[in-house]
């Protein structure tokens, strides 16, 4: 969890700030979404708000739209979850610290949903994690145990640190003797004969895979005529920065399709920080642009992107 929604009341759809509906909406779109899972902190704080949501998803793309909730389950009521199940929550996952928190996963097989358990394979929780596994399979041989390889983030590595963890080498998030821990769950899984589904997923996986498909998925329905393809699902592009007003910055946009250096539509404007940034494809030579403008306070560099909502920076280049 990154520091801007940590201890906040706040909702994102993947990086997009969530201000209505419509922003869940269309981040759904623009990723090709077949379904969406419904994270926290806790999502039952504020469970009419999740029931608001959820039937517009499931309105909007069709019942076949697959949602699953996360949650530590503190708050997981039977009427509260009956309130999920009805909403069309189709799965839930619960976060437990404590065996004893298990009994409310009953709550949910009841509501219809398809229910498990998904914790992170902390390094030395090998005997938590077995008996989580058995007394998950006597409440239900047909839920689920997801273990994922623990991770540091900006917010918890202090914590993890001075604990005594350390990052896996290799890895940029992934602690030291997290999978070890998970596959060694899973051996003695298999040696025991356990009828309920265990399901190990790797830092790298989330990273390399999933998160890279979906970014692919976008860059395929927002790529912008003043962006080029560079590694997908990476853009590229030349960034012109100046100090202008929105009207200054519109002129300097008519300057340089007038002089040729672009077509109307392969210019974009943004504003940023009290400054203006037209965008250009990464094709265009800066010498061009500044012949076009006149101007000595212009900053151009040449960007690499993420075609995320904030399109994120990966290389940023200064070019004369």
């Amino acid at each position: 969890m990154s520091r801007d929604r940590q201890y906040v009341d706040v909702m994102f759809a993947d990086e997009v700030p969530v201000r209505d509906w419509l922003d869940v909406l269309l981040e759904g779109r623009a990723i090709d979404s077949k379904g969406a899972g419904i994270t926290g902190g806790d999502p039952l704080l504020v469970v009419k708000r999740v029931v608001r949501f959820v039937k517009l998803l499931k309105s909007f793309f069709g019942n076949d739209y697959h949602i699953h909730l996360y949650t530590p389950g503190l708050y997981a009521s039977r009427s509260t979850i009956k309130m999920l199940a009805e909403a069309g929550v189709d799965e839930l996952r619960f976060h437990v610290h404590k065996l004893e928190e298990l009994e409310k996963l009953r709550f949910s097989l009841e509501a219809g949903m398809a229910t498990g358990v998904e914790v992170p394979a902390i390094p030395g929780s090998l005997p938590f994690l077995k008996s989580l596994a058995k007394k998950l399979e006597d409440i239900c041989e047909e839920c689920f145990l997801n273990i994922n390889e623990l991770e540091f983030s900006e917010t918890n590595y202090m914590k993890l640190l001075q604990r005594g963890f350390r990052l896996k080498e290799g890895s940029m998030a992934a602690v030291e003797g997290s999978e070890e821990t998970a596959v060694k769950l899973l051996e003695w899984a298999g040696e025991e004969g356990l009828s309920i589904s265990i399901h190990y997923c790797p830092s790298s996986l989330k990273d390399g895979v999933q998160t890279k498909r979906r970014l692919q998925r976008r860059l395929a329905n927002v790529k912008h005529p003043s962006e080029e393809v560079f590694k997908s699902p990476l853009l590229r592009r030349v960034e012109v920065l100046a100090d202008a007003s929105r009207l200054e910055a519109r002129l300097l946009k008519r300057l340089l399709v007038k002089f040729g250096v672009v077509h109307p539509w392969q210019c974009r404007l943004q504003f940023e920080n009290s400054r203006s940034k037209l965008i250009l494809p990464s094709s265009v030579p800066p010498r061009a642009v500044k012949s076009a403008l006149s101007l000595d306070s212009l900053e151009i560099r040449r960007t690499v992107v993420h075609p995320t909502y904030n399109r994120m920076v990966v290389e940023a280049e200064p070019v004369g």
